[in-house]
């Protein structure tokens, strides 16, 4: 029987990777289209890593306050099953991009204080899922959206109830999800820098243990 927490490892970028992934039964695969991520790459290098794409798995593209063009190329070279928005995007543009492209919408929400969580009631039966990721710092020069690392805390998850399915992700990794799940009854998790050895460069043995690990929680 499938575990029931759901992992989605983003910012994939190389097949041994994926296959690690796939073989350690990854629910989601996110592939990256902002170019100024160490994990970025095209639609069509993200395309030739999918040759093994199977119904076992989601397919995930993560884009920044994209443009309609960024959009149509995914799209025609990836067809993903989901857009995740990791940047200022309102619930118009949500409503917008699934009617133009018919896909399903995870929206990101930066988590820094507990007054970020307000964010919420603007996406939530909106968006098809929410992520709850940890707010960039704001003293570092080069921080990206997602992908640094870093925690938020948890305990603000607590209880929380929402309409809308949601992912926790923020500097998870081996040693820290079973108090993430236990502090937040999170059902989905998010990995990226935390199977990696450096920001872009994912550890295949690092993805095999994190699943192994999510699977005797």
């Amino acid at each position: 029987m499938r575990n029931k927490l759901a992992v989605k490892i983003c910012g994939m970028n190389s097949q041994t990777a994926i296959d690690a992934a796939i073989a350690g039964g990854v629910d989601y695969i996110g592939f990256v289209f902002f170019p100024p991520s160490p994990r970025s790459l095209t639609p069509e290098i993200a395309s030739s890593l999918m040759e093994k794409r199977s119904d076992d798995f989601k397919v995930v593209a993560v884009v920044v306050n994209p443009s309609n063009k960024l959009l149509e190329e995914i799209t025609n070279h990836l067809a993903p099953d989901i857009f995740q928005l990791h940047g200022s995007e309102t619930a118009e543009d949500i409503e917008n991009i699934k009617q133009k492209f018919n896909t399903k919408i995870i929206k990101a929400i930066k988590i820094s204080e507990r007054e970020d969580f307000e964010e919420v009631s603007k996406f939530d039966k909106i968006a098809d899922f929410l992520l709850f990721d940890a707010a960039a710092p704001v003293n570092t020069t080069h921080s990206l959206p997602g992908g640094n690392g870093i925690s938020f805390n948890w305990n603000w998850l607590n209880n929380v109830s929402l309409a809308t399915p949601w992912f926790l992700s923020g500097g998870l990794n081996i040693n820290n999800i079973n108090e993430a799940v236990q502090t937040t009854g999170a059902t989905a998790l998010d990995v990226s820098s935390g199977v990696e050895d450096k920001a872009g460069i994912k550890n295949t043995q690092k993805i095999i243990e994190f699943m192994n690990t999510v699977r005797t929680l």
